[in-house]
């Protein structure tokens, strides 16, 4: 029943949310119509003065290998863990030894 009115309620204010256009909305030129508005070509005398063509600078080789080996060797040299965890086991906290009762 709660679903049924919210739903109802969804498509009761859908109307009342919607926007209309402030001004009339026109249909944009046709093709024919842009194709009569006259084109004019613009020629220079001298073409050698044109915008320099500028190429990006590369970027440099990237060394792959070079970085894998220094992850490794990093990764190498990192502290392991001392103990290892056995499933079979519950880790139990340790008492301190000068404290015993």
């Amino acid at each position: 029943m709660r679903l049924k009115l919210t739903l109802l309620l969804c498509v009761l204010s859908a109307p009342l949310m919607a926007q209309e256009p402030r001004t009339a909305i026109h249909p944009a030129d046709t093709i024919t119509v842009t194709a009569r508005t006259p084109v004019t070509p613009v020629l220079s005398a001298n073409t050698d003065l044109g915008a320099p063509i500028i190429y990006p600078n590369p970027l440099p080789p990237m060394r792959l290998a070079e970085i894998a080996r220094t992850y490794r060797l990093f990764h190498a040299a990192a502290p392991k863990a001392v103990r290892v965890a056995n499933d079979d086991q519950p880790i139990v906290a340790e008492e301190p030894k000068g404290e015993k009762q």
